[in-house]
Parts: structure tokens; C-alpha cells; sequence
């Protein structure tokens, strides 16, 4: 079974090679030392799932074509920022939920990782969040398979979100929060 450094590589060819416009949006990666220096600045720890993920690269450029279909990939300092925003109130956030895509204008929607299962009891799972229809929507059971499916639809020619098909399923609940 592929672990999820094997699809950010596979990911990372993928869009080398046939994707180089969206490759190009990518920001650098973040060195173990610097993602230390943002948790503490933060004082928010990053989920192990998700280390991997701006290991490989920090966000992408903000205000362009979201390289990762469902929303702009955050950088580690915006995703953290929210998480803050949220605790000061300015933001409703379930505590365990670490945003690393979405769209912040007009409505809010983030993507990202449920880390203790608020939304639907499966920890680890990715979760889109839309303030603006107040639902929420499983896409992957975990960054893994987030990952592969990504990696999977680039690889394959599927432009499209509507024709996402992620293995969690696209149901959406209400939010209870």
C-alpha cells in the first residue's frame, strides 16, 4: 500500500510533468525546524498525518488556481493562523480540525483533517467544511487517500470537481456546532 509520501511524489511528477502551470503555484517546502519554529510561534502543534503534506510543500500561492481542486492549499502559517483566529473567536473551528485548503471569499469553505472525528466519529478523516450551506462533507478517510486520489485525477485528465469521487464519499451533513 502506497504511504502518503509515495503519492506526494507521485504527485509531485505528475504535475512536473504534465502540469507545470500548477506546479509553478506551489511554495517551497517547509524544513522540520521551521515548522517547529511556526508551532511554537503558534503555540498549535501540527498533526503527524499532516507534517508530511508541507514536507513537501508549504502552501501554494494565494489568490490562484487551487492546485488542489476543492480550495487554495494553505500555507502551514495561514492554517495556523485560522486555528488562532478561531480560538480568539473570530472563527467557529471543532478543537482537532486543521484547515489546509479552502476558499475564504465570498463564502468560507475549508478542507481539512478531523483529527479527533468531530464530524462523522472517524478520526484522521478530511472534511470539507461550507459556513455558507452550514454542511460538511467527507472526501477522503485520511491524507493518504486524499492524496492518491489527487494525484489519481491529475494523473487521469479529471478537471472537474463535480466529478470528484472520493472513497469516503461526497455526503453532506448539516453542521451541528
Amino acid at each position: 500500500m502506497a504511504t502518503l509520501e509515495d503519492n506526494l511524489e507521485k504527485l509531485e511528477a505528475v504535475l512536473q510533468k504534465d502540469f507545470p502551470s500548477a506546479y509553478v503555484l506551489l511554495n517551497e517546502r517547509l524544513m522540520n525546524d521551521e515548522i517547529h519554529l511556526l508551532e511554537k510561534k503558534h503555540k498549535i502543534s501540527l498533526p503527524a498525518a499532516l507534517r508530511p503534506l508541507y514536507r513537501w510543500h508549504n502552501g501554494q500561492q494565494e489568490k490562484t488556481y487551487p492546485v488542489f481542486f476543492f480550495g487554495t492549499f494553505f500555507s502551514l502559517e495561514n492554517s495556523l493562523e485560522l486555528i488562532r483566529a478561531a480560538r480568539e473567536g473570530r472563527y467557529h473551528l471543532p478543537e482537532g480540525f486543521f484547515p489546509i485548503a479552502g476558499d475564504l471569499t465570498p463564502a468560507v469553505v475549508l478542507t481539512g483533517l478531523d483529527r479527533d472525528g468531530y464530524f462523522n466519529q472517524h478520526p484522521g478523516e478530511i472534511v470539507e467544511i461550507d459556513f455558507d450551506c452550514y454542511t460538511s462533507t467527507a472526501l477522503a478517510p485520511d491524507t493518504v487517500a486524499l492524496t492518491h486520489q489527487i494525484a489519481e485525477i491529475y494523473q487521469n485528465g479529471v478537471k472537474d470537481k463535480r466529478k470528484l469521487h472520493f472513497p469516503a464519499g461526497n455526503k453532506r451533513k448539516p453542521l451541528n456546532f
